[in-house]
């Protein structure tokens, strides 16, 4: 697929909703949506396109993770309303292998979404948000550890408690048992799982990803936890992404 398609295709569907002397919606504001998409089969990601059915649709500015090719933090402030993100994944940015879409999402405010593609040639919804999976109606873990204190600030973000259990070691594995999607790479609106390697605890640590960036070549995490710098304590720092020693926790599309 070359460019020339891929641009034609949008601004067509661009100028269904918001065509030539269509007014804006008076309830529209402007929003900035953000994230991180990937490629699950490992092509390159190459454009990020972020439609917006009450107007500012257009490509957003992006960076792949270093490293990962396949995996890119994204940014476009757009009118607030339904939106769907495009995601090219292989070929170059003046020619996308394959066009993958997700569905569209209601965004009232500043949002972070997130998207994993499951690409093909050609165009295609094959865009998933992350998946909603068991949760509980309290906090069962012990407080004052860093696992009460991640369960606390996810049911801030998401209006619920998960629903695993475990060592703050054991959340990877035990939360995509419960339904949840858990990735190897940086995200934010996530629970970093760091095991024994990342962390000095032997039951591992775990702390809410506020955002990160890149700064070096290196990624930095903005983490917010309890008990790094004392029992029941609250901190927010940055750290280093530590590959292989930290795993992700995909909290819902708000």
């Amino acid at each position: 697929m070359r460019v020339t398609r891929i641009l034609g295709t949008l601004a067509a569907a661009v100028a269904l909703v918001a065509g030539p002397g269509l007014a804006q919606p008076a309830y529209a504001a402007t929003v900035t949506v953000s994230g991180t998409v990937s490629c699950e089969y490992g092509r390159a990601v190459v454009g990020v396109w972020v439609q917006a059915n009450s107007g500012g649709s257009g490509f957003a500015s992006w960076s792949a993770t270093p490293g990962r090719a396949n995996v890119a933090s994204y940014s476009r402030a757009v009118s607030s309303g339904t939106v769907s993100l495009h995601v090219g994944c292989g070929g170059t940015g003046g020619g996308w292998w394959g066009d993958n879409w997700t569905g569209g999402v209601n965004v009232g405010g500043n949002a972070t979404l997130n998207a994993l593609c499951y690409e093909a040639a050609g165009t295609g919804t094959r865009c998933n948000w992350p998946a909603r999976g068991a949760t509980i109606d309290r906090n069962w873990f012990a407080a004052g550890y860093c696992t009460w204190g991640a369960a606390d600030i996810w049911r801030s973000r998401t209006g619920n408690y998960p629903g695993w259990s475990g060592n703050a070691l054991d959340w990877d594995t035990n939360a995509a048992a419960k339904g949840w999607t858990v990735v190897d790479t940086p995200r934010a609106r996530s629970v970093v799982v760091m095991e024994p390697g990342a962390t000095t605890s032997s039951l591992g640590h775990v702390g809410w990803v506020n955002h990160y960036y890149v700064s070096g070549g290196t990624v930095y995490l903005n983490i917010t936890d309890m008990n790094s710098s004392g029992f029941g304590v609250w901190s927010t720092y940055d750290r280093a992404w530590k590959p292989g020693y930290m795993r992700f926790v995909l909290a819902p599309t708000p």
